[in-house]
């Protein structure tokens, strides 16, 4: 009786120890997010989730009508068969972005997605980052693939704290003015909240390294229908992603997008595109986990990808393109 008792304690005690190690060998990250407006912050995460190299403790959904952002990234999260004990914050307290989300018919409603709301105008989102910052210190990593805001506020609410994370990874690109880096005001997320992207980078530039991807390696880069067809029903919302550029910002559409008046008059403009998205987020992901596929520029202890038109920073558009395929099928062929 003894021993099958001893045996069972001695699997359990493994067990924990393996997760421990598991776990201690992973980087635990923050996502900032404005999921809900275009397909990659949909890859991005799904990304995240994959490539087994990260613990994600929290995603933090920002850029305006956070809450149903937090409802679409708990969909996905559970898509990846993730912990529900993941925290799912949408920024309350005002802030900038004002882009629509969309919301798929099978997207949980905000009981089901668990939810960590306080009251209209409180910065749970922002008191999440600092104590987090607090817990694990150089450990942590931030990811930023959405406006600014809710970091900026963690960095005004306690400086000290969020100084002491160990790396800040931003879809965008940067400016060098001599031994200081600046936003650079052409990439979106940074745009988003200007103001905000500026209180991040003077709060932190000086004690955190940058890692940042820009859209010059996106562009290089480029998805077809094809090498998102094998997620379910998501070709489908992508087009409505597109219709709603197409609808709001018709210039930037037609500028990433170029299709005939015709195509778009007639409704076939979708079926004419050679390519449907540009991953920039996901990139963002993937330049952390394999950073050997990437070129990478050094600016002091700030790295970036993909910064210049001139310096797309992808050594193989065709291998990384493969890579964002297996790491996207490995939820849909189990």
């Amino acid at each position: 009786m003894f021993v099958p008792v001893f045996i069972s304690c001695m699997i359990i005690v493994t067990t924990f120890l393996l997760f421990k190690y598991w776990r201690a060998k992973k980087t635990p990250i923050v996502i900032i997010t404005d999921i809900g407006t275009d397909p990659d912050d949909i890859l991005a995460i799904m990304v995240a989730c994959a490539v087994q190299k990260f613990d994600i403790l929290a995603v933090i959904t920002t850029g305006g009508d956070s809450i149903n952002r937090g409802r679409v990234a708990r969909r996905w999260l559970n898509i990846a068969g993730m912990d529900p004990d993941i925290s799912v914050i949408p920024d309350m307290a005002p802030g900038s972005g004002n882009t629509t989300c969309f919301v798929p018919e099978d997207t949980p409603s905000k009981e089901e997605s668990f939810l960590t709301i306080g009251k209209e105008g409180e910065d749970l989102a922002a008191n999440a980052i600092v104590k987090l910052a607090g817990e694990y210190g150089k450990d942590l990593g931030i990811f930023v693939i959405g406006p600014l805001t809710p970091l900026a506020k963690a960095c005004k609410l306690n400086p000290e704290i969020v100084q002491q994370i160990g790396l800040l990874a931003i879809q965008g690109q940067l400016k060098v003015r001599g031994d200081l880096i600046e936003p650079d005001f052409s990439s979106f997320n940074l745009r988003e909240d200007k103001d905000a992207a500026k209180v991040v980078f003077e709060t932190l530039q000086h004690s955190v390294p940058f890692k940042l991807l820009g859209k010059h390696a996106a562009y290089a880069t480029p998805l077809s229908k094809d090498d998102i067809t094998h997620i379910p029903n998501f070709t489908s919302e992508v087009k409505t992603f597109l219709s709603i550029l197409m609808e709001k910002n018709p210039d930037l559409f037609h500028k990433l997008y170029p299709v005939s008046e015709d195509k778009v008059a007639s409704g076939t403009w979708f079926e004419d595109l050679d390519h449907i998205c540009n991953p920039y987020d996901p990139l963002l992901f993937l330049s952390f986990a394999y950073p050997d596929l990437f070129q990478h520029q050094h600016h002091g202890q700030h790295t970036t990808v993909g910064n210049d038109e001139h310096d797309d920073g992808v050594k193989d558009a065709e291998e990384i393109k493969q890579k964002l395929r297996d790491c996207t099928i490995s939820f849909f062929t189990k």
